[in-house]
């Protein structure tokens, strides 16, 4: 009997400490899984989105005007026409096609 319950006894400490390493085991993965997910998520919010505004004739010489004119444009949609990046960067032209902007 007492042979028994020695045997009894280590098959416990033994599923313990089983348990113990499994646990930390799954501890460790999931720090793991926690930086790589950190790590992804620093690189999704340092790179940035762009878009080109070259269209717009930044970083030419302002005292050139550029026209620019819009075939087929819906009737009540504003069109910009004749239009320049003042030395402010602003921009200056005409609109038309809306009655919103008559003047």
């Amino acid at each position: 009997a007492e042979e028994k319950r020695r045997e009894a006894e280590e098959r416990k400490k033994e599923a313990i400490a089983a348990a113990v390493a499994k646990r930390k085991e799954a501890e460790e993965k999931r720090k793991a899984q926690s930086v790589a997910n950190q790590a992804k998520k620093e690189e999704s919010t340092t790179s940035s989105q762009t878009f080109s505004l070259g269209f717009l004739n930044f970083g030419q010489d302002s005292s050139s005007a550029t026209t620019s004119s819009v075939a087929g444009a819906p009737k009540g949609v504003p069109v910009l026409s004749k239009w320049r990046q003042n030395g402010d960067g602003s921009i200056s032209g005409t609109i038309s096609g809306s009655s919103a902007f008559e003047g």
